[in-house]
């Protein structure tokens, strides 16, 4: 996951593209109910970032990229 993280990083910050977010980061997908989901790694593109005024709440929409590593024992419920 990590090596995902630092290839995209690389990319995305040469670029000026946006942001590369890794781990606990929670993305707002709906509401009532709240539909909350937290990709291993996301991308999401400037004008999108520059839009979240609290970065210390969840993203609400969908990030522009997820990444989510699945291990050989991960139950389709889980993924």
């Amino acid at each position: 996951m990590f090596v995902i993280a630092r290839i995209l990083d690389a990319h995305v910050g040469s670029h000026g593209l946006g942001e590369v977010i890794v781990g606990d980061a929670g993305f707002v997908l709906a509401r009532t109910p709240d539909t909350v989901r937290g990709p291993d790694v996301a991308f999401v593109a400037g004008t999108r970032v520059a839009l979240q005024r609290d970065r210390s709440k969840a993203f609400e929409g969908a990030p522009d990229l997820a990444v989510e590593v699945l291990s050989p024992s991960s139950t389709p419920s889980e993924t």
